[in-house]
C-alpha cells in the first residue's frame, strides 16, 4: 500500500547522522532532534585504544572490519554495567582524539562476540551497541575541555563532561 502525500507529509522520510528530513507543503527541509537526544542523564564512557597491539587495540579493529562490512559496532560496558541507550561512548587514543558514538542499545552479556573470550575478567559486562555515525574530538580539544588525559580501561567520564556533551550537541 502506498501513502498519499497528505499522508507523509511531516513524517521523518530520510535519516542520517542524527539528522531527519521532513517534507512539507512548503517544500522546506527542518532538522528532527536526534532519536537519543543529549539530556541532564546522558553518560559518556570511554575506552582506552592503545597504539601498541594487546586485547583492546585487537578487539577495536575488528570492530573497525565490522562496520566495514555494515555490522554492528559493539563494545563492552563499563564494570558498573550502567549504561543506557541514548549516552556516549568514546574511543580515547592517547594525544590523538577520541571518537564518540551513540549507545543505541544495551544487550546482555551473552551477547559477547565469541573473539572477545581473550579478555578474561570481563564476561560480566553488558555489551552496547554503537551508533554508526561518529564525532571525532582532536586531542587539543579534548585537553581545553578537561577531558580526561589517562584512561585506564572502559570507565565513564566525570571530568569536562558538560563542555564534552555540549561539544557533541554543537557538533551534530
Amino acid at each position: 500500500m502506498s501513502a498519499s502525500y497528505d499522508q507523509i507529509t511531516g513524517m521523518p522520510t530520510f535519516y542520517r547522522c542524527g539528522v531527519s528530513v521532513v517534507i512539507t507543503p512548503q517544500n522546506d527541509t527542518q532538522p528532527l532532534p536526534e532519536v537519543h537526544p543529549i539530556s541532564a542523564e546522558t553518560q559518556l564512557i570511554i575506552s582506552p585504544i592503545s597504539s601498541r597491539e594487546c586485547p583492546a587495540s585487537i578487539d577495536y579493529k575488528e570492530q573497525v572490519f565490522r562496520n566495514g562490512r555494515n555490522e554492528q559496532v559493539m563494545w563492552d560496558d563499563t564494570k558498573h554495567n550502567k549504561s543506557q541507550a541514548g549516552d556516549r561512548f568514546g574511543f580515547w587514543f592517547y594525544k590523538e582524539k577520541v571518537v564518540i558514538h551513540t549507545i543505541t542499545k544495551v544487550c546482555p552479556p551473552s551477547d559477547r562476540l565469541p573473539s572477545w573470550s581473550a579478555n578474561v575478567g570481563q564476561g560480566d559486562r553488558n555489551v552496547v551497541f554503537l551508533s554508526e555515525s561518529t564525532i571525532t574530538i582532536p586531542w587539543d580539544k579534548w585537553f581545553a575541555m578537561d577531558g580526561a588525559r589517562r584512561c585506564m580501561g572502559t570507565a565513564p567520564v566525570k571530568k569536562g563532561l558538560e563542555s564534552i556533551l555540549h561539544y557533541c550537541i554543537q557538533m551534530s
